[in-house]
């Protein structure tokens, strides 16, 4: 598969970015816009917090698979929803015990739920590349927010990888990021585009997609899908256009117009995922590296990434996992975010860090509160 291994930490990182460009500043001191940070979960994964319901949707680890997990505000009330495919034929295709599930995403109403499941082209046992953080033979489904009704979207080729589904805000759209030529020299990612397909509601909670039509708005590149704009006319993305072959940059794209929008000032900084807040206009987070010089050419070994917002065109760092900032040294532990999503009030952030040292990795969900 692609060189998902090169993607290794890359896309551990997941990616979604929004409107404005990120102007260059001096970040104020954290105090100044954070009121409390304490943790969530001591482990977890990628997650996504309803607006409407305020229920949070989360893969976590289950035993030697992962499974995507409901629950409410304070990470109680936790229902794990798709234990029970285990064993099923579903849609044509028996879920394994190793069939990895994950990287959920709510509809705008918080009637249904998107996510990615392990298909029947994965290894057994599934090799690291093929993990969830990195999307190699996967296929999306949809399933209601009990968990019922569980329907298979896509049916994706052997070597196929899929990251990042996306619903438009009125929830008739769902775009992903999918790598259809892991082998592919364009791009140390391999070759992407963006898929952006129509989705069709039945009477019966039965969903299709309609259509769909596929993006390369630069070319060959890698691309992962962030957020659709309000009315679904523009789509934000991350992709290596025209950075370093090893980093990403914030970019948008006006389907209608077809005019791409480079959001990132420097393509050295690796800058990804971001995301408006639901409450305020001019306010966003994205992760980055800006706080520290990270040399692409040493590779992800020594990434290191933290959590900023942009509030009225002012940055603003609201994580300071990474002590060593100026240092490039596998033998200290150090941190990326890895998810983050945003809370209903738009003063709440749940934040998921990974830890890296050689012989070491740990998870950690955390939840930042605002001012």
């Amino acid at each position: 598969m692609v060189q998902f291994a090169t993607i290794l930490l890359s896309i551990i990182l997941g990616i979604s970015w929004m409107n404005h460009p990120v102007k260059t500043h001096t970040p104020s001191p954290q105090k100044e816009i954070v009121d409390t940070t304490m943790v969530f979960k001591e482990t977890g994964g990628r997650m996504d917090w309803c607006f409407k319901t305020n229920r949070i949707v989360m893969d976590m680890p289950a035993g030697k698979t992962t499974d995507i997990y409901s629950m409410d505000e304070n990470g109680l009330d936790t229902i794990n929803l798709t234990r029970e495919m285990i064993g099923q034929e579903l849609c044509g295709q028996k879920i394994e015990k190793y069939h990895q599930k994950g990287h959920p995403v709510w509809h705008p109403d918080g009637t249904y739920i998107v996510f990615q499941v392990m298909n029947e082209h994965v290894s057994n046992p599934p090799k690291m590349t093929e993990y969830i953080t990195f999307g190699g033979n996967y296929d999306l489904w949809i399933m209601k927010s009990d968990g019922s009704l569980k329907q298979k979207l896509t049916e994706n080729p052997k070597g196929y990888g899929i990251l990042h589904a996306r619903f438009s805000k009125d929830g008739n759209k769902l775009m992903w990021g999918e790598c259809f030529n892991s082998s592919s020299d364009s791009s140390i990612f391999g070759s992407w585009h963006i898929v952006v397909a129509n989705l069709e509601y039945s009477e019966n909670g039965e969903v299709k997609i309609k259509d769909s039509f596929k993006l390369q708005p630069g070319g060959e590149k890698f691309y992962e899908t962030n957020e659709f704009s309000a009315d679904g006319k523009t789509i934000y993305f991350s992709s290596n256009i025209d950075s370093h072959k090893k980093s990403v940059n914030l970019y948008n794209w006006n389907t209608e117009s077809k005019k791409l929008t480079k959001i990132s000032e420097k393509p050295e900084v690796w800058e990804e995922m971001m995301l408006y807040s639901p409450t305020e206009k001019d306010t966003y987070a994205f992760i980055s590296t800006r706080f520290f010089k990270w040399k692409p050419g040493m590779g992800y070994m020594t990434l290191r990434t933290e959590l900023f917002l942009n509030k009225s065109g002012k940055v603003h760092r609201l994580t300071y996992n990474n002590a060593a900032e100026k240092k490039n040294k596998l033998s200290k532990l150090h941190y990326f975010i890895g998810d983050y999503c945003w809370g209903p009030d738009g003063k709440t952030l749940l934040v998921l860090y990974y830890g890296f040292q050689i012989g070491k990795f740990e998870t950690k969900v955390v939840k930042i509160k605002l001012n």
